[in-house]
C-alpha cells in the first residue's frame, strides 16, 4: 500500500488486511474482501462505511458487528446464511450492543457492553467455551463477568478484565492460555 492508505488503525489475517479511514472499512488480499465479489484484490477496496474498528473478516459497525467470507464452521455468526462462503458481510445473530470484535481461527468473538464476551464458529479446541459445542452458527456466550477487551488466536481466546487480570480459554498445546500447563481449556 505503500502511502495510497492513509488509515486510523489496521488488522491482518491469514490472507487479507482490512484498515479503518475516518469511517471507511477497506480491505485488500485473497478471496472475498468483503466488497461483494470473490476475486483476490491487490489493492485496497472499499467495504463498508461507519467502521469504527475491524479485525481480519469482522467490522464493528456503531454496536453491531459485520463479518464475511468463509463460513463452513459458522465463522459469520448468522444461522440465516448457510454458504460455505459469503461476499458481503451479514450480522451475527443477536449482536446489537458489541464494542469490539476480534477474528481468530474459524472463528471471532465480540465484546458486548456488559463486560460479557461472546464467540461463534468453530469450537472444537474450546474457543467457543463449551466442552460440548463443536460449532456455533450464531454467537454463545463464552465470558459473562467483567471483560474490558478481547484477543482471539488460532484456537483460543482471551479477555482482559476490569481489574487488569487476564482470562483465557481454548487450545492450549503451547502453553498459550498462560496457565502453567498445556491442557485444552472450555471454560
Amino acid at each position: 500500500v505503500r502511502g495510497e492508505l492513509t488509515a486510523d488503525s489496521i488488522s491482518a489475517g491469514s490472507s487479507v488486511v482490512c484498515a479503518v479511514s475516518n469511517g471507511q472499512g477497506r480491505c485488500w488480499g485473497t478471496y472475498m474482501t468483503g466488497d461483494g465479489t470473490t476475486a483476490a484484490r491487490t489493492t485496497p477496496v472499499d467495504v463498508l462505511t461507519g467502521v469504527t474498528q475491524m479485525s481480519a473478516r469482522c467490522a464493528l459497525v456503531g454496536t453491531t458487528v459485520r463479518c464475511w467470507g468463509a463460513n463452513d464452521s459458522g465463522q459469520l455468526g448468522s444461522p440465516s446464511v448457510l454458504a460455505a462462503r459469503h461476499p458481503l458481510p451479514v450480522q451475527p445473530a443477536g449482536l446489537t450492543d458489541a464494542v469490539s470484535v476480534s477474528n481468530g481461527g474459524q472463528f471471532s468473538c465480540a465484546l458486548r457492553r456488559t463486560g460479557r464476551v461472546s464467540c461463534w464458529g468453530n469450537g472444537m479446541t474450546g474457543q467457543l467455551g463449551s466442552p460440548y459445542m463443536a460449532l456455533a452458527r450464531a454467537p454463545v456466550t463464552v465470558y459473562d463477568d467483567d471483560a474490558v477487551a478481547i484477543s482471539a488466536g488460532y484456537g483460543h481466546a482471551c479477555a482482559l478484565r476490569s481489574g487488569g487480570t487476564v482470562v483465557c480459554w481454548g487450545w492450549n498445546q503451547y502453553g498459550q492460555l498462560g496457565n502453567g500447563g498445556t491442557t485444552t481449556s472450555f471454560t
